[in-house]
């Protein structure tokens, strides 16, 4: 039989792992976004529009909504590349409650078969985005992180026996 202790260790265990991995998420999210920032450019065409459903919200509160995704092909020495990733850590450009909506604004800000700036990575110029740097709304990341900090901080704590577990 397993003691109370032992259970509240394992648990223990467990929460500080899921918090390093949120963490970690965040934090290679948010570098990656700061890498982007100085990759090169390479000009690209604009090859496809696509809406895909993506929901969005918690549990108690999920909406599908129309995601935007925008195809481009573009070179890199010599190479022919093709890419449907808008930013690091945004896979798609937007999203609209309508996927008539959605479309609509795709196609009057990357119109098909136009010239657009393609940001690639230049160790891997396979990995590519139409917007480099920080999308405009990366609270969730950062949210993602702090939590997953708290989370390993409180529960090592814990386990250190500087916060004392509830006792029933």
């Amino acid at each position: 039989m397993v003691s109370r202790a032992a259970k509240h260790s394992i648990g223990n265990y467990l929460f500080m792992a899921a918090g390093l991995d949120l963490a970690a998420f965040a934090a290679v999210t948010l570098l990656g976004q700061s890498a982007s920032a100085d990759w090169p450019t390479a000009e690209g065409v604009v090859t496809g529009h696509d809406t895909r459903p993506v929901t969005v919200g918690s549990k108690r509160n999920k909406r599908t909504h129309s995601g935007m995704y925008v195809t481009y092909e573009y070179r890199v020495d010599g190479t022919r590349y093709e890419s449907d990733r808008y930013a690091i850590g945004q896979e798609y450009t937007g999203t609209k409650s309508s996927g008539i909506e959605a479309s609509r604004v795709m196609r009057e800000e990357y119109p098909l078969r136009e010239p657009v700036d393609v940001f690639y990575d230049p160790d891997e110029p396979d990995s590519a985005v139409l917007k480099r740097g920080a999308p405009q709304n990366n609270r969730g990341t950062w949210a993602l992180g702090i939590i997953g900090l708290a989370l390993f901080g409180y529960c090592l704590l814990q386990q250190l026996g500087i916060l004392a577990p509830d006792e029933e």
